[in-house]
């Protein structure tokens, strides 16, 4: 028996307003060639209409696009209502993993820190390592471990660390509400 995903977006939802209200739908769709997330025409279109009209999909993509959509909104949604330290989304996961296997050694896990520092005040640092602390709360990616300081802890409750690709660029992205304001490069906060 299947779980189902609870529908927060659905073929018909305004293409804008998923936007607004889950940022996560707008790398979804354009990873499905979804370009006019973007566009005037966003404010106008739904998913589906957008899909069929400028993507080139056809009713099965649509639904498939849908269930990535709310699979990822659901579990930001679950990352909000936790209470871990860290939420590390399965895309995160997949890329410590893969840039882990480059490291080859031994005991190796992922250090997520908040140093003080950059244009906002603080910033994030990851980095791999091999000797642990004692005060580290030890955490999950998708079997890897992840080691954070018992320091970085309160500026990190209830973040979420995420890998994005976007057109402006790859790499890892913290979606953090203890923020108050971040730099524009978003790895500077305070």
């Amino acid at each position: 028996m299947t779980q189902s995903v609870p529908q927060f977006v659905t073929a018909d939802t305004n293409i804008q307003e998923a936007v607004m209200r889950y940022p996560v739908t707008a790398e979804i769709m354009m990873s499905y060639g979804l370009a006019c997330v973007g566009c005037h025409v966003s404010a106008f279109e739904t998913i589906k209409q957008g899909a069929m009209g400028h993507g080139g999909m056809d009713d099965e993509d649509v639904e498939e696009l849908i269930k990535e959509m709310n699979e990822a909104i659901a579990q930001r949604e679950v990352a909000v209502a936790s209470d871990a330290p860290l939420v590390i989304t399965n895309k995160a996961a997949q890329k410590i993993k893969e840039f882990s296997a480059d490291e080859e050694q031994e005991g190796i896990f992922l250090r997520v820190a908040v140093i003080p520092g950059g244009c906002s005040g603080f910033s994030y640092h990851l980095d791999f390592e091999h000797s642990p602390k004692d005060d580290d709360v030890v955490l999950d990616a998708d079997g890897f471990p992840v080691r954070v300081s018992a320091d970085s802890l309160d500026f990190l409750k209830g973040a979420i660390l995420d890998y994005v690709d976007g057109l402006s660029g790859s790499g890892f992205k913290f979606e953090n509400p203890n923020a108050s304001s971040k730099c524009g490069c978003e790895k500077s906060f305070s």
